[in-house]
């Protein structure tokens, strides 16, 4: 692994040292809630400087639970319970504000272009990209809408030496091994409208053997990725036993850092149930070199990976850089009747340096 030796090195890491390299524009944000405020640890290339918001760390916290509760609620997204599902609605775009104004409003002036998020263990798969700054004229906006942003799974990791994508040509792109899912056959053989050179492995031959032998610069995977099971820690994912149509194993997650590294890996999760794809599993994999992952957190209907997938790799042949593409695919679908509300879109996000 390209970046073993920096996770067993002892001493500690200057700030000086992970400034440097910092992109400009970028800000990098680091959140800590303490009993009785919230500290927002601001870098950039030139400056550091902690910002607090006056909120305890339990109230932010439900806010936070409850906001993700509601992300997932179908009366929200669906309006499910027609009339009735009113209330729920606009608690959801209350927290939405409210939230925008714990975590970020504190640290406007220093917004440039790009926003990196280190989001911790307390804020995992929170989707800062999608809570919403209201102005004072009353106009609302998600935070993707205006500026970019990225994620890392901690600080450090900025040090790691990882594979970038200069100009993206060959693609390669697994899933629906157990055949039982067609919706995956056309997204998939869609590349192909991008990318004519595009190897798609769907059914028997979305197999580990044939990901083993794959070449390229941008691997994607769509299968289900479980986790919570004791024989693998990190979960498994699910490949195509490489016999008989239908058949399937499982595959540890850690066993991907056996591939050859791929510059840009796109880890699309269609399991409904259990915890799923995580920053933890974005530190493995950029411990392994992956400059740039793209994963979904929870799981939203087949029709969000799809028009995710069309719209990214739309932006990607055209020549835009894959951060890039991630937030164009996302200001696209917030265009799109269909796909957006956050539900269907902010479950995408982008571990990597825009």
């Amino acid at each position: 692994y390209p970046n073993y030796e920096l996770l067993v090195r002892s001493e500690a890491v200057k700030l000086a040292e992970l400034q440097s390299l910092i992109p400009r524009g970028t800000l990098v944000l680091r959140f800590l809630p303490g009993s009785d405020r919230l500290y927002i640890f601001a870098v950039t290339r030139s400056k550091f400087e902690v910002r607090t918001s006056a909120i305890q760390q339990t109230a932010l916290m439900n806010q936070v639970n409850e906001y993700l509760r509601l992300l997932n609620n179908p009366n929200v997204y669906a309006g499910a319970g027609g009339a009735a599902s009113l209330p729920a609605m606009t608690r959801f775009g209350t927290l939405s504000a409210q939230l925008y104004e714990h975590f970020l409003r504190p640290v406007d002036g220093l917004y440039e272009r790009n926003l990196l998020i280190i989001p911790g263990d307390e804020f995992e798969k929170f989707p800062f990209h999608a809570i919403e700054r209201q102005d004072r004229r009353g106009n609302v906006q998600y935070v993707v809408e205006f500026m970019s942003v990225d994620y890392l799974p901690s600080l450090s990791t900025l040090k790691y030496r990882t594979a970038m994508s200069v100009r993206t040509k060959d693609v390669i792109a697994a899933g629906n091994p157990t055949g039982k899912n067609w919706s995956i056959d056309y997204e998939l053989r869609d590349i192909r409208s991008f990318y004519k050179g595009a190897t798609i492995l769907i059914g028997i031959e979305a197999s580990w053997q044939n990901l083993q032998k794959a070449r390229g610069d941008v691997l994607q995977i769509s299968s289900d990725f479980s986790r919570g099971r004791m024989s693998h820690p990190l979960g498994a994912l699910i490949l195509s036993g490489g016999g008989t149509e239908g058949g399937s194993v499982e595959i540890p997650f850690e066993k991907l850092t056996e591939l050859p590294v791929f510059p840009v890996l796109y880890l699309s999760n269609q399991l409904s149930e259990g915890s799923g794809l995580s920053t933890t599993h974005a530190l493995v994999l950029r411990i392994a070199g992956t400059g740039d992952l793209f994963l979904n957190v929870w799981y939203g209907e087949r029709k969000a990976a799809k028009f995710f997938s069309e719209y990214f790799y739309t932006h990607l042949a055209n020549g835009l850089a894959p951060g890039d593409a991630y937030r164009q695919a996302l200001l696209n679908m917030i265009r799109t009747k269909d796909v957006n509300h956050p539900h269907a879109w902010a479950q995408f996000f982008h571990f990597g340096i825009g």
